[in-house]
């Protein structure tokens, strides 16, 4: 029996960016400055959104997103990485890379907004019991290290954003 496919993102946001598109379809600093959600326990994402609409995307996603035991996440999309169309070489320093959590436990909860860099990775199109978030950075070229660093390690995209909202959604 074939597995179903999932669909984790929300794709009918009024703010979505023309055409859509995922944080994921434009690699390095394309699309850099749009915004995306991301639901944590959900493991749910919105696509891009536009960012002069900022102000606005906490109501569209009260409209749009059901109440559950989730944060919402608000990102400003900083970088993303490209999957190369062959495997890459991965070196000894990959293999003993280590993806920091250490910088959200350096901040207050209250100071993650407009400060702490988020390192997530493509969601799969099926039930995975990985999780999303790959690692946390005060800096951007740290982030963007890590990123790609899991994209040579793994093969699978991986999104640097700025943590700009980190919203209760229960």
């Amino acid at each position: 029996m074939a597995a179903m496919k999932l669909d984790p993102y929300y794709r009918n946001f009024p703010s979505n960016v023309n055409p859509p598109r995922t944080p994921f379809s434009r690699s390095g600093t394309a699309d850099a400055g749009h915004i995306f959600l991301y639901l944590t326990n959900s493991r749910k994402w919105s696509l891009l959104l536009d960012g002069s609409r900022r102000s606005s995307i906490i109501d569209e996603a009260q409209e749009l997103i059901q109440i559950g035991y989730n944060q919402l996440w608000i990102f400003e999309k900083l970088f993303s990485t490209r999957k190369a169309r062959r495997r890459q070489p991965v070196s000894k320093a990959d293999f003993g890379y280590t993806f920091s959590q250490s910088a959200r436990e350096k901040l207050d909860r209250s100071e993650w907004p407009g400060k702490l860099i988020v390192v997530l990775r493509e969601p799969y199109d099926f039930h995975s019991s990985s999780r999303d978030v790959l690692s946390y950075h005060l800096k951007v070229e740290e982030a963007t290290r890590s990123a790609e660093t899991y994209t040579r390690l793994k093969n699978r995209r991986a999104v640097v954003g700025l943590m700009l909202g980190d919203v209760y959604w229960h």
